[in-house]
């Protein structure tokens, strides 16, 4: 996809944000693992997602296109330092968790192509 939007000035990318910490009831013994298994040794908020994508629609992103980027402090893959989880996978994220909307396609409109002068 990235190689046949970037020419008309489309940059895609998608952002993996894992397990994100949020107003859950989670018991604090179970954050505290997430937090371990993760190479930043912290949970994810909803920030650290929002921030990526912030970068990644702003004018200082000219170039970055086809990626996947993690927002997840690597908790995706399992540290070094992470001690033995007894879990069967990340935490149960609970009663409040629906599904995702589904994505809603626009039209785009060409950017007007720049003019040297």
């Amino acid at each position: 996809m990235s190689r046949e939007l970037a020419p008309d000035g489309i940059l895609t990318n998608l952002v993996m944000a894992g397990f994100v910490v949020g107003d859950r009831d989670i018991p604090k013994e179970r954050l505290s693992r997430i937090a371990a298994a993760a190479a930043t040794g912290r949970t994810t908020l909803a920030t650290d997602v929002a921030n990526v994508v912030v970068f990644l629609c702003s004018e200082a992103n000219g170039h970055v296109t086809g990626e996947l980027i993690r927002a997840d402090g690597h908790f995706l893959t399992p540290s070094a330092n992470a001690p033995a989880s007894t879990d069967n996978g990340p935490p149960d994220p609970g009663p409040k968790a629906g599904k995702m909307p589904a994505v809603q396609r626009k039209s785009v409109t060409k950017p007007a192509q720049p003019s040297c002068s």
